[in-house]
């Protein structure tokens, strides 16, 4: 299912449509070819000080006229993590540390003499999707997993994570998805009762597949349309 869930969301439409759907109320303000992969491996060193690796599931760049917007990771889930707050921060800070460390190296190239623009950081923002049966009840800011007591709130800066939890789509929050996501919505939060019809699905293999390994239940059959996507029936 992860291997799936990455699958689906590496397609620059699909991750256009979710980030579309999530933060602009389903307006295209995201365009898929103004995405741009970027490797999912960052590094840290540990308390040992050995050299550790994380893998995050998809993550992208967002950039308009070669300017970065901003870095969007996505983190799949099928089972509650009560440690997700954790891990989001981690991702999160070894993609601005990435980021110091090039700034840093463009800086002395431009100090050399060779050319180079230096930009400003840019925002990170992860979105963790919840595609599971069971309630997420774990905590999702740093302040509540860490049951602080109020003298040591003020002193330890809070961190939440974006927690998209598919079963508990409104109608109107899954109408915010326009293609193959959508489909994927509205199958986990209405099982069978979903009202998703003659939507146009650009990738029906994966989305089917994937469909299948969350729920069990086929992708109804799906038809040919003009612009060499497909649509259910």
């Amino acid at each position: 299912k992860d291997i799936l869930e990455k699958k689906l969301l590496m397609f620059n439409d699909v991750f256009a449509d979710f980030v579309n759907g999530i933060m602009f109320d389903g307006k295209d303000v995201v365009k898929e070819d103004e995405l741009v992969d970027l490797s999912s491996w960052s590094h840290y060193k540990g308390d040992d000080s050995k050299h550790r690796f994380q893998d995050r599931d998809v993550v992208k760049l967002w950039k308009k006229e070669n300017v970065v917007i901003s870095l969007i990771g996505i983190e799949n889930q099928d089972i509650p993590d009560k440690n997700m707050v954790f891990r989001v921060l981690s991702y999160d800070g070894a993609s601005y540390r990435t980021q110091l460390v090039e700034e840093e190296r463009r800086k002395r190239k431009k100090n050399a003499g060779i050319d180079g623009e230096i930009q400003d950081i840019f925002p990170v923002i992860t979105f963790v999707i919840y595609y599971g049966e069971e309630e997420w009840r774990h905590e999702t800011t740093l302040h509540k997993r860490l049951n602080l007591d109020s003298e040591l709130k003020h002193y330890v800066s809070d961190y939440s994570i974006n927690l998209i939890d598919l079963k508990k789509l409104s109608e109107d929050d899954i109408n915010k998805f326009k293609r193959d996501f959508k489909v994927i919505a509205d199958y986990i939060a209405n099982g069978s009762k979903q009202t998703t019809s003659d939507i146009e699905i650009n990738h029906p293999e994966e989305v089917s597949e994937l469909l299948l390994r969350l729920t069990g239940e086929e992708l109804p059959g799906v038809k040919d349309i003009r612009n060499g996507g497909r649509s259910m029936e």
